[in-house]
C-alpha cells in the first residue's frame, strides 16, 4: 500500500511512523503543512492509496473533501479548544468521507462529540522507537538539572512551571531548569525573565530541535523530565525522557492516570517535593516505556483498519 502521511510540522514521531509502515511493506511519503499549496501536493494525492493525517487539520479537511482515497485522521488533543487555530478545521472535516478516527485522550472525546455527532473514535496511544534513545547514562552533572521539552505557551502551563521550580529551589537549591523548546507565548516569556532573578533560579533556553540526536543528547545532561501542561495528548516528551532514564515529574493534565502511574504525577506543589525527593530508578522508567508504549505495537491498531479498509 502506497500511504500519504500529513503532519502539521515535522515532529518527533515522523521517523517511528515511516519505519513502521515500511516495516510491514508499505511505501510512505509525508507532506507537512496545514493546506494544499500546489500540484506538487495534489501529485502525492494522486499517487497514494490511502491518507493517514496525524492531526485533525486543515490538510484532512482539503482531502475529506476531495473523497478520491480512503482517509484516516489522528486526533491529539489541541483541535477541540476554541482558542487554538485549529478549532474550526475540526468541524470543516467531511466526517462522513473519514474511514476512521481516532484519538489519544479519552478525555477529549466529550468535547469532540459536542462539535461532531455520531462519529465512534478507536482510542489509541502514541509509541516510541527506544532504539533511538539506546543508554540511560546520564552526565555528572545531570544530578540538579530539569529538562523541559515543550513550546513555551498557555497549554503547556509556562507560570506554573516556574513556580514549581521555585518550590523545588527550596529542596536542592542547586537545581537549574533546561529548556528546549519554542517561544510562542512572548507573555509568559516576558514574565519568566522578569521573575527568575528574584529566586535566584537558573533558566536557559536551548532553542527548538526535534531531532532525535539534539534530544537524546539533552536528555543525557538531565536527571528530570518534567511536564506542567493543563492538556495533553499522550506526550512522546515524557516518554523519550523516561527512556533515557529521566524521573518524570508529570502535572496531573485530564486523563494523565490513565496514560502513566500515580507514582510519576504530582497535582500539588506538595505532591511535587515528594516525587522530586523520592527515589530515583532510571531502570524501572526506561521499562515502563518498553513494556506500555513500544511504538510497533501501538501503532498496530491503526494499521490494522487501514489494510482492512483498503
Amino acid at each position: 500500500m502506497k500511504i500519504l502521511c500529513v503532519s502539521l510540522w515535522e515532529n518527533s514521531w515522523v521517523p517511528y511512523w515511516t519505519k513502521f509502515l515500511n516495516s510491514h511493506g508499505h511505501e510512505v511519503r509525508w507532506i507537512v503543512g496545514n493546506e494544499i499549496k500546489d500540484n506538487a501536493h495534489l501529485k502525492e494525492y494522486q499517487w497514494c492509496d490511502a491518507v493517514l493525517s496525524m492531526w485533525a487539520c486543515g490538510l484532512a479537511v482539503d482531502f475529506s473533501n476531495m473523497n478520491e482515497k480512503p482517509l484516516f485522521v489522528i486526533h491529539r488533543s489541541f483541535e477541540v479548544f476554541e482558542d487554538t487555530a485549529y478549532y474550526a478545521q475540526v468541524q470543516n472535516i467531511n466526517w462522513e468521507n473519514v474511514k476512521q478516527l481516532f484519538m489519544l485522550n479519552e478525555s477529549h472525546y466529550p468535547l469532540f462529540e459536542k462539535k461532531v455527532k455520531n462519529v465512534n473514535p478507536i482510542f489509541i496511544k502514541n509509541g516510541i522507537d527506544l532504539d533511538y534513545f539506546p543508554t540511560i547514562e546520564k552526565r555528572s552533572d545531570a544530578k540538579h538539572r530539569v529538562g523541559w521539552i515543550c513550546n513555551l505557551n498557555h497549554k503547556k502551563g509556562g507560570i506554573n512551571a516556574v513556580h514549581a521550580m521555585f518550590e523545588l529551589k527550596k529542596l536542592d537549591p542547586l537545581i537549574t531548569f533546561n529548556h528546549v523548546g519554542k517561544i510562542d507565548s512572548k507573555r509568559i516569556y516576558l514574565y519568566i525573565n522578569n521573575i527568575m532573578p528574584y529566586q535566584n533560579l537558573i533558566w536557559k533556553n536551548y532553542g527548538y530541535n526535534n531531532s532525535h540526536a539534539f534530544v537524546k543528547n539533552f536528555l543525557k545532561t538531565c536527571r528530570y523530565i518534567f511536564s506542567s501542561s493543563i492538556v495533553e495528548g499522550n506526550p512522546l516528551n515524557i516518554l523519550e525522557g523516561m527512556a533515557m532514564g529521566c524521573k518524570p515529574l508529570i502535572h496531573r493534565y485530564p486523563g494523565v492516570e490513565y496514560q502513566f502511574p500515580e507514582s510519576y504525577i504530582w497535582t500539588t506543589f506538595d505532591d511535587l517535593r515528594k516525587l522530586y525527593v523520592s527515589d530515583y530508578k532510571p531502570q524501572e522508567y526506561r521499562e515502563f516505556v518498553a513494556d506500555n508504549y513500544d511504538y510497533r505495537q501501538n501503532y498496530l491498531p491503526v494499521l490494522k483498519v487501514m489494510e482492512d479498509a483498503v
